[in-house]
């Protein structure tokens, strides 16, 4: 089993291309894939996740990184915190990747 979280608030224009997602799956699901809308909440569902217990979690969230629009960047968990930009998120999204104490 497999985890997209998806991050991100529909009303603010680009930042809903995370809930899109979600949407988009739930309406055509992929094999091995489970799409988990986080909204702009994503500490709400962090639970979910770790119930889960996914091989594999992908975080998929809009951010201003100054690329044209559509283009991706893969961001390794130990730089999201060391990366400088404003979020409309509550937490780290490097924290669903920390084991539960």
């Amino acid at each position: 089993m497999n985890v997209v979280l998806t991050v991100g608030n529909s009303m603010m224009g680009d930042d809903g291309a995370g809930p899109l997602l979600a949407e988009m799956m739930a309406d055509a699901p992929i094999e091995g894939w489970i799409a988990v809308n986080g909204g702009s909440t994503p500490e709400n569902v962090t639970h979910q996740i770790r119930d889960l217990k996914p091989s594999r979690l992908v975080i998929v969230d809009a951010t201003d990184m100054e690329l044209a629009p559509g283009e991706i960047r893969i961001v390794n968990p130990d730089d999201i915190a060391e990366m400088f930009f404003m979020s409309t998120h509550n937490m780290p999204l490097n924290f669903p990747d920390r084991p539960a104490t």
